[in-house]
């Protein structure tokens, strides 16, 4: 049995593909401000 390999990128598009179509909406770590109210990240970006 041979077994493709899967990137990783190609699974995290999937999964914010999927998370979108639920609602979600995707923010990226330059796009986000520890200092927002409504912030979930903490200032590591």
């Amino acid at each position: 049995m041979t077994v493709s390999p899967i990137a990783e990128s190609t699974v995290e598009q999937a999964a914010l593909d999927w998370l979108r179509q639920l609602g979600y909406e995707v923010a990226y770590c330059s796009d986000i401000k520890p200092e927002t109210v409504n912030s979930v990240m903490k200032p590591s970006c």
